[in-house]
């Protein structure tokens, strides 16, 4: 669909306002602390949901042992589904308790991150594929439920003609450290459990990758390794979620100065 012209839902005598540069929104946001807590916070989120996402299926394949197919389907697509409604829930709540707490749409984030953490590293360790399944969707509807709060903050915090630049500006930051790092810290962290899980024995993580010349039982030492240094490796990249809740909360101490759109608090 082609983008309308700007101000062309406005009414006749609107004035018109130019768009902001990337200099005068980066100028403008420079006395919005809220909104780096939340871009940084957000960033955060994205390094770990990026680095889950990512090794979602090798996790079911190595410890669970499904073929790529069945952990696709059955648990990668209905997955995707669950964070579809912690996004719709956060802005629920968002509404709901924004009339009585202006800062709600940073808060209830914060919160959902810290409740998502137990929940993601019980499901990693859970034998039942049902539990973790459950667990597993329960984290990421606490998870994503921050999703509209970026943008609501992001968009909030700077005046009308600054609201896009302001944005891409979030999405740059969330860009980089989030699909940028995130899955390789998590992979890096598999390598590096997985070779502490090797030790005492003669094997290796590059000896494992390549599997020649390798006896069954070393086979199976090395299957055994991988699962549980990738399991381990989510797990630990899943705890950078208390850094993000710190971050959102930090957000929602400025955020009430710093709202250029203010709450409706009528009832």
């Amino acid at each position: 669909v082609k983008e309308p012209p700007r101000g062309y839902s406005d009414p006749p005598n609107a004035q018109t306002i130019a768009r902001a540069s990337t200099k005068e929104t980066l100028q403008e946001l420079a006395s919005k602390p809220s909104f780096w807590w939340m871009a940084m916070g957000a960033a955060l989120v994205a390094f770990v949901g990026y680095g889950l996402f990512t090794f979602q299926i090798p996790f079911l394949i190595r410890e669970h042992g499904l073929g790529v197919r069945e952990a696709s389907i059955n648990y990668g697509a209905p997955l995707s589904a669950v964070a579809a409604i912690g996004t719709f829930l956060g802005g629920y709540l968002t509404d709901k308790f924004s009339p009585r707490l202006n800062t709600a749409v940073a808060i209830i984030p914060a919160i959902g991150l810290v409740l998502a953490v137990p929940l993601y590293i019980f499901a990693f360790y859970s034998s039942s594929l049902t539990i973790v399944f459950i667990s597993w969707a329960l984290a990421a509807t606490c998870h994503y439920a921050y999703l509209g709060a970026q943008y609501n903050i992001g968009q909030g915090v700077v005046s009308a003609r600054s609201r896009a630049t302001a944005i891409a500006i979030l999405l740059i930051i969330v860009s980089i450290i989030g699909n940028g790092i995130g899955p390789q810290f998590v992979g890096i962290m598999s390598d590096v459990f997985t070779s502490a899980n090797l030790g005492g024995t003669d094997l290796s993580v590059a000896s494992c990758a390549a599997g020649e010349g390798l006896t069954e039982a070393q086979l199976q030492t090395c299957a055994s390794a991988k699962s549980s240094g990738l399991k381990q490796s989510i797990s630990v990249t899943t705890l950078w979620f208390l850094v993000a809740a710190f971050c959102f909360y930090m957000s929602s101490r400025y955020l009430k100065r710093d709202l250029v759109a203010k709450v409706d608090h009528a009832s």
